[in-house]
């Protein structure tokens, strides 16, 4: 059996090589999942599972730099955040670099603004409730609106949609 690592992209003239070692005997193929995922090696792959003398392992092996938290840190980062700390300020208690608080939170924050706006708006359902304007077609059209604006993520249209809002207790 003929065993290949394969780390990079590779060409034709590898690929050829390859399906020439297989007329010999078993060819194993190992590589990384960025590798068998990328997509200038698509049609490659392809070519090579048709063999059926060739065989391909991906590894799922982290690539890269270490991580520098782990998901326990990430949680309490998020958890400051939420808090109301700044990312400057959680940054300081933590003792690490701002730059890599963002890094970490960015992708959960987006989703922590959503889950607060969404609070706001039934908190802002339940005024109108109890003020008596809720019964009102347009209001109510307007909030599910507001709704569907935040969970997509068109934050412009919801501050439009606010403002339209706070005309009704003007």
């Amino acid at each position: 059996m003929i065993e290949k690592d394969v780390n990079k992209i590779v060409s034709w003239d590898e690929i050829n090589k390859i399906i020439a070692d297989s007329n010999k005997d078993l060819v194993f193929i190992r590589m990384p999942e960025s590798v068998f995922n990328h997509p200038k090696m698509a049609y490659k792959i392809q070519v090579l599972k048709e063999n059926t003398r060739i065989f391909i392992e991906v590894k799922s092996k982290q690539r890269g730099r270490k991580r520098k938290i782990n998901e326990t840190q990430k949680r309490e980062l998020l958890n400051l955040i939420k808090e109301g700390h700044s990312i400057r300020k959680t940054a300081k208690m933590v003792g690490i670099s701002k730059s890599t608080v963002y890094e970490y939170v960015k992708d959960d924050m987006i989703s922590m603004k959503k889950e607060q706006l969404k609070e706001l708006i039934y908190e802002f359902k339940e005024v109108f409730i109890e003020n008596d304007l809720y019964d009102i077609g347009s209001v109510q059209i307007l909030l599910r609106e507001l709704e569907q604006a935040v969970e997509i993520g068109d934050l412009n249209r919801a501050y439009e949609l606010l403002s339209e809002l706070r005309e009704y207790f003007e």
